[in-house]
C-alpha cells in the first residue's frame, strides 16, 4: 500500500490526511486525530488511522463535483458518524442517518461557499446514502 501524506491548505484549518492506494482502491487515512464539536454540542475525535473515501461521487458526476474539496470536513464527519453508528441507537435509524447527513451539510457550508455544489451533494447523500447506512444490518 502506498501512502502520500498531504496537508489540505485551501483554508486556514488544515486536515491531516494520507492518500492510500492499494491496487485499484483508493482512500484517505487520517494521519493525526481531528476534533470536531458537532451541532448537538458533543465533541468527537476522528482518530488517527480512520479511513474514508471522503465523497462517493458517481463517475458520471466527477467532472462536476470533485471528490476532494472544501467540503472535506463535512465528508470526514459524515463518514465517521456512518461508520461508528454514532447516535444510531439513541436516535433510531432514520433520525441517526438524518443527523449524520445534516452534519455533512453544516460542516461543508462552513468551509465551502459553493452552495449549489454543497446542496447537490447533500441531496445526493439523502437519496443514496441509505444503502451505505443500512450496511450494518447486512453484515450481522
Amino acid at each position: 500500500m502506498t501512502k502520500n501524506v498531504i496537508g489540505y491548505t485551501s483554508h486556514p484549518y488544515r486536515v491531516p490526511l494520507a492518500y492510500l492506494v492499494d491496487g485499484g482502491s483508493k482512500c484517505w487515512e487520517v494521519s493525526e486525530p481531528i476534533t470536531y464539536v458537532l451541532t448537538n454540542g458533543e465533541t468527537i475525535v476522528i482518530p488517527k488511522g480512520f479511513k474514508t473515501d471522503l465523497a462517493s461521487v458517481p463517475k458520471i458526476f466527477n467532472s462536476i463535483i470533485n471528490t476532494f474539496g472544501d467540503f472535506i470536513h463535512g465528508a470526514l464527519v459524515h463518514d465517521w458518524i456512518y461508520v461508528t453508528d454514532y447516535k444510531r441507537d439513541e436516535l433510531g435509524d432514520y433520525k441517526g442517518r438524518l443527523f449524520a447527513d445534516k452534519e455533512f451539510l453544516f460542516w461543508s457550508k462552513r468551509f465551502d461557499s459553493d452552495q449549489t455544489k454543497i446542496y447537490s451533494m447533500y441531496y445526493g447523500i439523502r437519496l443514496f446514502g441509505g444503502k451505505v447506512f443500512k450496511r450494518r444490518f447486512n453484515n450481522l
